[in-house]
């Protein structure tokens, strides 16, 4: 008998003991492992002070040492790696009169040093390739800019680079030209003077006419093919080509829509908003108040420890959100968050009055909490394809149920929306605790039941042996 009830009590421990082993491992906090997320997303403010800061620098190493200088420092892994950090350009670095400075063009590829005005190149300007590998050939314009392309009289000077020299057999080859004329929209045009340096250190000149960057045809070889110049050195002609004659690169780098910075810009913002086409100088329009909805204008409510508007509570007490500017009506272009172009009458709606811009509710809560930008672009009444921008901060930061993320536009979207692929990479990390449910479900007490059950048989087993006794 007695034995028996060791045993029973025996097995509901080592049941009970097993299910508690299972329950415990049900409630271990577990990290999900995933790639960081981006640190640094488009305009990042401690990305745009590292490059200010590097602007401010090269400006000064080319005031003090020329084109090589800035040929010396770009030409690095270092500038590589802080260009990294940047997904919108041109990035710019005025000096405090705004008509001189030093610019980040095409992606990295093209630095600008010269003249400004309404933040377009314009004036005498160095343009000038960084080369990043032997294949590349070192490449500068020197000269005249207007409407932010070369536009005037102007050299240009192309050399191979010296690794890519060493390997060509050829004596006759030409590793360097200096070219001199008129450019129109960076075309070269009109008479020009060139000398071509060869390999074996002959010096050909050629004075070849352009029109609309195609050097024009004067004569004939002996052979049938055209020729456009004859060098005035050794009566070599210089072979046609179809191929226009353009400084490289400025299409790439259109300056609207770049940002601009000077020592008095202010960074402490963690996102500087860029929309393609938008006019880089202070906007003439701004958020106002909404005195016939009773509201100050601005989208959420003024949290004063976050010092920014908040849009905060449960998702279904989220109403539409309205904007409210000093700008045109007739003006209005478009409405964006951060970065993404947002459609209208699914995610907003305009109308008349100034101009107000209300978001929907919907289109709110489909954000995932965390800090945005609103934009507000108008055409200009100019001619030109520039857009005055109204910006606002604001931050979503919504109860939402466990698990529950918005559907629409989240933090990653700048990264993406500036050129990077919305990949995993770019998303961060997620801290999940494993419930009962999902480690395991109900075992733990099922198991813990059945131990229940065999000691509470063991018991009344017993008691009915000692009353038959």
């Amino acid at each position: 008998m007695k034995k028996n009830l060791v045993a029973c009590f025996l097995i509901a421990f080592l049941i009970l003991a097993f299910s508690a082993g299972i329950a415990d491992a049900s409630a271990t906090v577990t990290a999900v492992e995933g790639p960081v997320s981006e640190s640094v997303l488009r305009n990042n403010s401690e990305s745009l002070a590292q490059i200010r800061s590097f602007l401010r620098d090269l400006l000064a190493k080319y005031e003090e040492g020329g084109h090589e200088a800035i040929s010396a420092t770009v030409e690095t892994d270092e500038y590589h790696q802080l260009i990294a950090q940047a997904d919108a350009f041109p990035i710019v670095y005025l000096d405090d009169s705004g008509e001189y400075g030093i610019g980040i063009y095409s992606s990295g590829n093209f630095i600008y040093v010269g003249g400004y005005m309404d933040f377009q190149r314009s004036g005498y300007g160095l343009w000038i390739r960084v080369v990043s590998s032997p294949q590349h050939m070192h490449f500068r314009y020197e000269g005249e800019w207007t409407d932010d392309s070369p536009n005037g009289p102007g050299k240009t000077f192309s050399r191979l680079h010296d690794d890519s020299a060493e390997m060509r057999n050829d004596a006759i080859q030409t590793v360097s030209m200096e070219m001199e004329g008129t450019f129109q929209n960076g075309y070269y045009s009109g008479a020009f003077y060139d000398i071509y340096h060869t390999k074996s250190g002959l010096i050909h000149i050629w004075s070849p006419f352009y029109e609309s960057g195609i050097a024009q045809i004067i004569g004939y070889n002996p052979s049938g093919s055209p020729y456009v110049a004859t060098c005035s050195d050794c009566g070599v002609n210089l072979n046609y080509s179809d191929n226009a004659r353009r400084v490289g690169g400025i299409n790439d780098s259109p300056s609207s829509g770049g940002v601009f910075l000077s020592d008095s810009t202010d960074l402490s913002g963690s996102y500087i908003p860029v929309i393609p086409n938008a006019h880089p100088g202070p906007s003439p329009y701004s958020i106002i108040p909404d005195i016939d909805r009773g509201s100050d204008g601005f989208i959420g409510e003024w949290n004063p420890i976050a010092g920014r508007y908040e849009i905060a509570g449960l998702p279904e007490d989220v109403s539409d959100q309205t904007m409210f500017m000093d700008a045109p009506f007739e003006l209005f272009d478009s409405f964006w968050i951060n970065g993404v172009v947002q459609e209208l009458g699914v995610h907003y709606t305009v109308e008349e009055g100034s101009t107000r811009v209300t978001v929907l509710a919907q289109t709110i809560i489909d954000l995932d909490n965390g800090d945005y930008t609103a934009v507000a672009a108008f055409s200009r009444d100019d001619g030109s394809n520039l857009l005055d921008i109204v910006t606002q901060d604001f931050t979503v930061n919504l109860t939402r149920p466990a698990n529950a993320v918005g559907s629409g536009i989240s933090n990653a979207d700048v990264s993406a929306s500036a050129g990077q692929s919305d990949t995993p990479e770019h998303q961060a990390p997620q801290t999940t605790q494993n419930t009962p449910a999902q480690n395991g479900g109900a075992l733990p007490f099922i198991i813990a039941g059945v131990a229940v059950v065999v000691l509470a048989a063991a018991v009344t087993l017993i008691v009915r042996k000692k009353r038959a006794a």
